[in-house]
């Protein structure tokens, strides 16, 4: 794979995602995952993508007209959730996004999540999967222009028409 700018081929934007985080799931509950999955299911939500926390879950889908209900018997069942709107994902797409080479000392990740920090853009939830060639991360739409921006830059997709 090409480790022209850092392994990135492409940084995207796909705007419209809520995300909802579910507590009291500890971890020696067995099945709560897959019990709490298949609500979303039940209610015809789809979920994008997930990311564990301490006791606790956040996934990301996109906004529904069941969420409300959803949320209501999580609650029930003794799973608050907190609901974050207006959010999008930010992804940096690319086969050679894990490499460090001779010109390349920081991998993608590394300089995602540092260009996104050092210019003060919450992140809300971020994504990696070793096998896959899409990183992304969920922020709140207000910072997209400025996060693209930013990356576009940091990536340096702006040198030699490249």
């Amino acid at each position: 794979p090409s480790t022209d700018h850092y392994g990135v081929k492409a940084i995207a934007n796909v705007p419209n995602y809520q995300l909802i985080t579910i507590h009291n799931m500890r971890m020696n509950q067995k099945g709560i995952a897959a019990k709490i999955s298949s609500l979303f299911a039940e209610y015809d939500l789809s979920i994008d993508a997930e990311c564990d926390g301490d006791s606790c879950r956040k996934y990301a889908i996109v906004p529904h007209e069941n969420i409300s209900k959803l949320i209501t018997t999580l609650d029930n069942m003794g799973h608050p959730a907190k609901l974050e709107s207006g959010m999008e994902r930010i992804a940096l797409i690319g086969e050679g996004m894990n490499y460090i080479s001779n010109t390349n000392s920081k991998t993608a990740d590394i300089l995602f999540l540092g260009t996104l920090r050092s210019k003060g853009i919450p992140i809300s939830m971020y994504t990696q999967m070793q096998e896959s060639v899409i990183q992304s991360c969920f922020i709140e739409k207000k910072y997209t222009h400025q996060a693209i921006t930013h990356l576009y830059r940091a990536f340096e997709f702006h040198r030699n028409g490249k």
